[in-house]
């Protein structure tokens, strides 16, 4: 529902029916005493969002050609235009139509106003005392061009006839869709024997207004719809009798009430029920309400915007102070879980320290321990890499068997270090800087032949020179020494065994890291 109360005005009175459509709620006299009435309700409810509702003869359509505008420019020539036409009263509209409504070239649009406006003001002069809020000022008319597709889709000029205040018919005539020009006549009860004739009356009387102020064509075909019961719509055709080109049709009063969704059957002749229904439903685009007589509505949405935004706040609010909630309590329960295992690391290492005796250090000595294991890491020869070495070339060699092996590493000679003023403790951990190994074997199955044993023996020495990383490979003992220190005579002497020839090898290797200098930790200094 669009309004909560709905004000529905007419020439002699002001009616209030409320949101739930069954009725009318107060009917207020355009009198003193009905002002009264009315000012007496209104100080009981001023705060319910009400709307207002007009259905007076004192309506007036005037149909305008425009030049083509857009945006701002249109607007305001509309204001002045409407202003020029209705000087005397503020309650006026301007409605765009396009060019799809016109019978001439160029747009079209509709001025509407309320000629007399002292209809309206005494009953705004209270509802603007008691401050309610008033969402709009509507017209029947208005309304028609949402209404009639709910009830009869029509392509063309149509001409929209129901019956009000049990005394009035109103005619509406659109043209797609758009109100260019309303009527509210006199005319006979339903029941009347003269209703019939007298509406096919108004209905020629409706046409030939409509052909002089060139909003219909003279030879163009009029859409004639009326709501109306069975019985009225029966003698309203048979009364018919003008053979001008008009098509007529008729829809129940009961299928409109059923479309509009009304809880009660309207009664024939107050079919402004059906108007009152789509207000309910859909306001329409335009309101008479240009003179501030809408304020209090925008106030009442403001403050209505207002806590409805604080109570969204305070929803996140809550929301988010909920999540932030559970998770305190997460990290509560976190924090006792590390407290407790701090709890149990510490006690562990008590007693730990009560069993070692603890070792005191400072942060030089600790510097001094991290860096002398490092630099040993990165310069040593670890002695699996000698066997691996000797195994490679080895294993294709099976006629030798391996009698001894020896190794030993050298270090760089060290610089003198300059003298300081100040004395410190320095560790120096130097590099190996050569590996020698000494390699002694038996040859096996040499046959006597110390030709043929020496040629394999230097064989060996050339496969560790090529697939070996030894850098020198030198043979430091045949199997036959002769030796030099006799100066008479002279001495052979064999060294095969007696299952072999012996001979020995000497292996060297220089590691990459043999260029880099000596690595000195100073305690009790912060250099290092």
């Amino acid at each position: 529902m669009v309004g909560r109360r709905i004000f529905y005005v007419t020439q002699e009175s002001l009616t209030v029916f409320g949101s739930a459509g069954s009725g009318s709620e107060h009917h207020f006299t355009d009198d003193n005493k009905g002002i009264e009435a009315f000012d007496a309700y209104l100080a009981e409810r001023p705060e319910e969002p009400s709307v207002l509702l007009l259905d007076v003869i004192e309506e007036v359509f005037v149909a305008d050609t425009i030049p083509k505008l857009t945006g701002g420019d249109r607007r305001t020539l509309l204001a002045r235009r409407a202003e020029r036409k209705f000087p005397r009263t503020p309650f006026r509209v301007s409605v765009f139509a396009g060019k799809k409504v016109a019978i001439s070239g160029g747009d079209t649009a509709v001025h509407s106003a309320v000629s007399n406006h002292e209809l309206l003001e005494c009953w705004l002069q209270l509802i603007a005392r008691h401050k309610v809020p008033l969402k709009g000022i509507y017209s029947v008319p208005l309304l028609t061009a949402d209404l009639l597709p709910r009830l009869r889709r029509l392509k063309g000029p149509v001409l929209f006839l129901t019956h009000h205040q049990g005394d009035k018919l109103r005619q509406v005539f659109l043209r797609d869709g758009c109100v260019l020009s309303a009527r509210l006549s006199q005319c006979p009860p339903v029941e009347s024997p003269d209703n019939p004739e007298i509406v096919n009356q108004e209905i020629d009387r409706s046409r030939r207004y409509l052909e002089r102020s060139r909003l219909l064509g003279g030879m163009e075909e009029l859409h004639v719809c009326i709501v109306a019961s069975e019985a009225q719509a029966q003698a309203i055709v048979e009364a018919r009798q003008d053979d001008a080109p008009l098509s007529l049709h008729v829809v129940s009063h009961r299928a409109a009430a059923a479309r509009l969704g009304l809880p009660e059957q309207p009664h024939a002749e107050h079919l402004e029920a059906l108007y009152l229904a789509q207000l309910r439903r859909r306001l329409p685009r335009h309101s008479y309400a240009a003179s501030g007589e809408d304020r209090h509505w925008r106030l009442h949405r403001l403050r209505q915007s207002i806590i409805g935004g604080a109570m969204a706040a305070s929803l996140v609010c809550s929301v988010l102070a909920g999540g932030y909630a559970g998770s305190a309590l997460r990290l509560a329960d976190d924090s006792a879980d590390i407290e407790q295992q701090v709890a149990q690391l510490t006690s562990t290492l008590r007693q730990d320290n009560a069993l070692y005796s603890p070792i005191h250090a400072g942060s030089h000595e600790m510097k001094l321990a991290v860096d002398t294991g490092d630099y040993i890491l990165a310069n040593r020869v670890p002695v699996p890499w000698v066997m691996i070495e000797l195994s490679r070339v080895l294993e294709s060699h099976p006629d030798v068997r391996v009698a001894t092996m020896s190794w030993t590493s050298a270090e760089p000679a060290r610089a003198e270090p300059a003298r300081r003023q100040t004395p410190v403790q320095s560790v120096p951990v130097a590099p190996v800087s050569r590996v020698e190994a000494r390699l002694g074997a038996v040859l096996e199955g040499h046959d006597a032949d110390l030709l043929e044993g020496f040629r394999r023996i230097e064989m060996l020495a050339e496969a560790f020179r090529r697939d070996s990383r030894f850098s020198e490979v030198a043979v430091i003992q045949y199997p036959i020494d002769a030796s030099p220190t006799a100066a008479v005579s002279g001495e052979i002497g064999a060294t095969a065994g007696d299952d072999g020839l012996r001979f020995e090898l000497r292996l060297s290797f220089v590691p990459p890291t043999a260029a880099g200098a000596s690595v000195t930790t100073e305690v009790g200094d912060d250099t290092a």
